[in-house]
């Protein structure tokens, strides 16, 4: 009778955590990133001319909804230089340029992440980060 018991409060509870979605489960509307990448680890600083390096890389990823997406580029250093700006990206694959002038500022050569989260009225993505390198006249 006992392992009856047991068997039928065992098979209850699996059919109430199977039917119950997770604790961290999103709702339909908050955005989700996937698929991310930057197309160059490494560019260039602003007015550096020689470098095989490109001026300009971009930040490749796919959203679920449409969402404001905060992208901040900081310096290793944690005393070091940060800069952010927003876009507004479609729900689908989308691509954002990155140069060595953020918000107006140049970036000296250093090593920079890429640190980036999705906004919407439903709530916010999970936040990532990407190395990015700037690299100045000798490499």
């Amino acid at each position: 009778m006992r392992k009856l018991v047991r068997g039928a409060v065992g098979a209850a509870l699996a059919a109430v955590l199977l039917a119950a979605p997770p604790v961290h489960a999103r709702t339909a509307g908050e955005p989700v990133l996937s698929a991310m990448s930057l197309t160059y680890p490494a560019i260039h600083a602003v007015g550096v001319k020689g470098t095989h390096f490109p001026r300009t890389t971009h930040l490749l990823l796919t959203l679920n909804v449409p969402a404001l997406v905060r992208v901040r580029v900081k310096d290793d250093d944690p005393f070091g230089l940060s800069r952010a700006f927003n876009v507004d990206l479609p729900a689908g694959p989308s691509k954002v340029g990155i140069t060595a002038r953020v918000d107006g500022t140049k970036l000296p050569p250093g090593r920079y992440h890429v640190i980036f989260n999705a906004h919407n009225s439903q709530g916010a993505s999970d936040k990532f980060r990407l190395k990015l390198r700037i690299v100045g006249r000798h490499g």
